[in-house]
């Protein structure tokens, strides 16, 4: 039964105490009410006291949706405005929101230390230049928000609602009266009614957005550098914002197995093993931490682990060039545990590790070429030389496998191995081929993936393209090319091939065979290739143009002093994009903003959402009247013909130090806003060929 009690019936508000059941009862009281005392009462409430938001932490994510790094955390935070400074990768273009708020009916406590009770908590973020959002977000449940480069500043707004018991009677007509039903010991029911006010609060913290342009922080191997003469140490770097591995083909030490920064490396000498060094950034204070040194099990001389390295996730696939077992496919266990013959030399092997939460690489697997038992004429397929992971699915280049049967033509394929779930890897594989055969095409040489496709580089391929119906970079009918394959006869201008990505047991399809209209002998175009999103990058390190100018000059071919036409090796890397159809298409002729010759601009790539990272490996550029050598170009890709941001290991701010010398970029990493070079030449404290490497981020 519905009772409406007088306001003026209600002298106090009555505390229910329920020994055996209790429901409750609400009746709204008048509105809009008309005082009768010419005094207005103070009905004022003190302020919330106590945290209303347990955790708040924005985080960034690689492709593998692993947790990179903390941009932002707080705990403890009470009903007040607060303004701060997120700190943003260049390339970024989303992060990830995770808030921790009182639950509904919780307690809160007042500042004159009476009791609340919470009724709701919300919490929306928005990008206060109005380009996207605004977002809900969910308490404990962890949201992706969107941002674009003109994005200055964000908010996240947080709205609470909490109930209090209000016992002044002269303002009970601001609240709600409640009924609760109380049932004594003795069965008896008695209804008490009091009045709940439900007030609100709003509060918000106000991020203002800086994209570092990567110059502002650098860290680099000194204090843990482990190198020696000849180590070659960064031969191949890969980051994932958490973990860094730096390959090391030249180590020489003995272990067999994972050795924590604390132990004592073996006295052992095996050499040319090779290793890998392993490091872990705080996410709290972003510091790099050494980790440890990755071991083969069943390390032996020469086998160079550590040639090429991949990061993704919690994996670690390492590449051992020199590895000589006469293993076939993919083993769901370490090299170690197998019983193996080691009669198939230089055939390569690749090495698969889960890395711990307390940064700890345990073996778990061992991949060798499939068709490694019928390369009876040259094991050597290079197998492992180029690594591409997706979501479980690792693709391996071989760019020298030669035919089945013995043939001495080295063609190239790709093989795609799929991992279940844990460690286990399933049997079966796809393969990959060009679509006709050029010996010695290096199929393979270089890959890039994504969750559609699969970009491969073929930069020895002798396509000729007056030989080839091209468009926009193309092969306008890529059919008519594949019943009608074209001779060799443009040694080494090069090609990239972009297929459709297969599932398992699935036929790989090739969707684009890409070569510029005006691709010379030499260039080597897809020496290099990347992917981010719909726009595809191919590099040709030994192209011929000394254009400084985006789009201009791709028809030259510029001589150096004393060199012929094709001698110029300046490099340049070409852009492509697909359409809404899924149509292909050059976008872009990137050319180095201080061309040299020989400097092989484009010979190492990487992009990752907005921005592409090209390293030259054989050019200086000059700053500020200062010869700069070991850099790198930062573009972004978006708006590609701005000046470029030039990053080098030698800037005055960023110097690795007056000890190392000879540095020239040959690996490159970015991912997750990690960006890493390798250094894999540079000579350090007089160790020729010892390696170095150099982070941003």
């Amino acid at each position: 039964m519905e009772i409406v009690l007088s306001l003026r019936a209600l002298v106090s508000s009555l505390v229910c105490i329920v020994f055996i059941s209790a429901c409750s009862r609400t009746y709204d009281v008048d509105a809009n009410p008309v005082l009768v005392s010419p005094d207005e009462p103070d009905c004022s409430i003190a302020p919330l006291a106590s945290p209303v938001v347990n955790e708040i932490k924005l985080v960034s994510k690689g492709a593998d949706l692993l947790e990179a790094q903390v941009l932002y955390k707080a705990q403890s935070l009470v009903a007040s405005s607060l303004s701060e400074t997120l700190f943003l990768e260049p390339a970024s273009n989303l992060f990830f929101v995770y808030l921790d708020v009182l639950d509904a009916e919780e307690d809160v406590s007042l500042a004159d230390g009476s009791i609340a009770e919470v009724a709701s908590v919300t919490a929306l973020i928005a990008d206060n230049n109005n380009q996207t959002g605004p977002v809900t977000v969910d308490n404990r449940l962890e949201v992706p928000f969107e941002i674009v480069s003109s994005t200055s500043e964000i908010d996240v707004n947080f709205e609470i609602s909490y109930r209090f018991e209000e016992t002044r009677s002269e303002c009970e007509f601001l609240g709600v009266v409640i009924t609760d039903e109380v049932t004594d010991p003795d069965g008896n029911v008695e209804e008490i009614s009091r009045v709940l006010r439900t007030l609100s609060e709003s509060f918000e913290i106000n991020f203002t957005i800086d994209r570092s342009p990567y110059e502002s922080s650098i860290e680099t191997s000194q204090a843990n550098s482990n190198s020696d003469i000849e180590d070659k140490k960064a031969s191949s770097v890969s980051g994932t914002g958490l973990f860094l591995a730096v390959g090391v083909p030249g180590n020489d030490g003995g272990d067999t197995s994972f050795v924590p920064a604390s132990d004592a490396v073996s006295n052992t000498t095996t050499l040319n093993s090779g290793a890998v060094q392993l490091y872990q950034r705080d996410l709290e204070n972003g510091s790099l931490e050494f980790c440890g040194l990755v071991k083969a099990s069943n390390a032996r001389e020469n086998d160079a682990f550590g040639s090429n390295v991949l990061v993704r996730g919690d994996y670690l696939y390492v590449y051992a060039s020199g590895e000589d077992s006469d293993g076939v496919g993919a083993y769901s266990l370490a090299a170690a545990g197998l019983n193996l013959n080691y009669s198939q030399f230089d055939s390569g092997a690749v090495y698969v590790y889960e890395i711990s939460n307390s940064c700890v690489a345990q073996e778990v697997g061992y991949i060798k070429n499939p068709d490694n038992a019928l390369n009876i004429v040259d094991p050597k397929t290079g197998f492992g030389s180029a690594l591409a992971e997706f979501n479980g699915e690792l693709f391996v280049g071989a760019p020298q496998q030669r035919e089945i049967g013995g043939s001495a033509r080295q063609l190239g394929k790709v093989y795609q191995f799929f991992r279940e779930s844990g460690n286990t890897w399933r049997a079966q594989t796809n393969t990959y081929q060009h679509i006709f055969e050029h010996s010695g095409q290096a199929f393979g040489a270089s890959l890039a993936v994504n969750d559609r496709f699969l970009l491969v580089g073929v930069p020895n391929d002798a396509a000729s393209p007056s030989d080839l119906a091209l468009s926009n970079g193309r092969a306008s009918d890529l059919q008519d090319l594949i019943d009608n394959p074209v001779a060799a006869t443009l040694v080494n201008s090069g090609s990239a091939l972009l297929f459709n990505k297969a599932s398992l047991n699935g036929t790989p399809v090739v969707k684009d065979y890409l070569k510029p209209s005006f691709n010379d002998q030499g260039d080597r175009f897809g020496s290099s290739v990347a992917l981010a999103g719909t726009t595809l990058f191919v590099g040709a390190p030994l192209e011929d143009s000394n254009s400084s100018v985006i789009n201009t000059g791709e028809n030259q071919n510029n001589a150096p002093v004393g060199g012929g036409p094709l001698d110029g090796n300046y490099g340049a890397v070409y852009q492509y994009m697909l359409d809404e159809f899924d149509a292909l298409s050059i976008s872009n002729y990137i050319k180095a903003k201080q061309p040299l010759s020989g400097a092989n601009f484009g010979e190492v790539i990487a992009a990752e959402n907005r921005y592409l990272v090209i390293g030259q490996p054989s050019a200086s550029f000059e700053l500020n009247s200062s010869t700069i050598p070991a850099h790198v170009e930062i573009y972004d890709h978006q708006s590609i013909s701005e000046a470029p941001v030039y990053l080098s290991v030698y800037d005055d701010e960023q110097a690795l130090g007056g000890s190392v010398l000879n540095a020239r970029v040959k690996s490159l990493s970015l991912f997750a806003g990690m960006l890493a070079i390798g250094l894999p030449e540079a000579t350090i404290d007089g160790d020729t060929n010892a390696g170095a490497f150099a982070i941003w981020d």
